[in-house]
């Protein structure tokens, strides 16, 4: 996947960029009326063509890591929320002396935090779900 951006700065040997957002309405906001203002995205990236600041850019980022990304962003909380909710029904409904569906689904929700928990460990400890954008040209 590719996008423009604007270099806006330099932090040793990163560039950083700025590259307008995409609205859900296709960037016809002035036609709706809607009035959805998207505020830009900095990315900061390795400044491996010697970019200066006010130059444009073209981004790439590779798109398995996208799909990662998305998969592990939407699909595992999604899936680990299920089995939440499978071994609240299965297993802790038993335990506990109330509705088994209503155990069952707050297993679910505990489960599903701790996905999101366990995600943001990953994200800050591992390189995992960073985008590794590649500066493609000026």
């Amino acid at each position: 996947m590719e996008k423009n951006g604007l270099v806006v700065g330099l932090r040793g040997q990163k560039a950083v960029i700025e590259i307008a957002r995409m609205s859900s309405c296709g960037d016809k906001c002035a036609t709706c009326s809607g009035g959805c203002s998207k505020p830009p995205l900095i990315v900061e990236v390795d400044n491996a063509l010697q970019a200066k600041q006010g130059d444009f850019v073209v981004l790439e980022a590779p798109e398995h890591a996208i799909i990662q990304s998305t998969l592990i962003l939407y699909t595992l909380p999604l899936v680990v929320f299920i089995l939440g909710v499978v071994l609240g029904l299965q297993v802790f409904s038993e335990l506990v002396p109330i509705n088994p569906e209503l155990v069952g689904i707050l297993t679910g929700f505990v489960f599903l935090a701790l996905s999101y928990v366990g995600i943001a460990v990953l994200r800050r400890d591992r390189d995992v779900l960073k985008m590794r954008s590649i500066l493609k040209k000026l």
